[in-house]
């Protein structure tokens, strides 16, 4: 199907394969007319070492790689691979998926929506419209409890 979806403009797919095979991501990507991104198969800094440069993209999670020093690891070292960095997320409140968010220019490809997926956010601060997240104006991580928000903050 890659040649389909290069024909319908699609800009990459994510862990095409069954993970568990890097190798075979790899063979698929050195061929594809698609860009490659790898997923289940890149989670840690050895998984990203032995794909780097072998794949287009790396999706990195905050939540399963270890946390922001693990991702800035990771970037740091596909940085001039020939690989990009994706950056994903589990479903998550917005203090979990506004880390990733200020990591966001460093990114090709982001898909940080984990928190528009949950039906009582307790946390509020991540704004943006149109597909597109972006951090508060607010010191730190630029959230705070929706409660606060309740109570005549003017923050998004």
């Amino acid at each position: 199907l890659l040649p389909r979806f290069a024909e319908l403009g699609v800009e990459a797919v994510e862990q095409p394969l069954a993970p568990g095979d890097p190798e075979a991501l790899a063979r698929l990507a050195a061929r594809s007319p698609v860009p490659v991104i790898a997923d289940e198969d890149a989670v840690t800094y050895e998984d990203a070492r032995r794909l780097a440069g072998r794949v287009h993209g790396i999706n990195v999670k905050l939540a399963k790689c270890g946390g922001v020093h693990a991702a800035l690891r990771i970037a740091a070292l596909i940085d001039g691979s020939g690989t990009d960095l994706m950056l994903g997320c589990l479903t998550a409140s917005t203090l979990g998926i506004a880390p990733a968010v200020h990591l966001g220019d460093r990114a090709r490809w982001t898909d940080l929506d984990g928190h528009l997926l949950l039906a009582h956010d307790p946390w509020t601060g991540i704004g943006g419209a149109d597909g597109f997240v972006a951090a508060a104006e607010r010191p730190g991580l630029g959230v705070h409890p929706r409660s606060e928000a309740r109570v005549g903050s003017a923050a998004p």
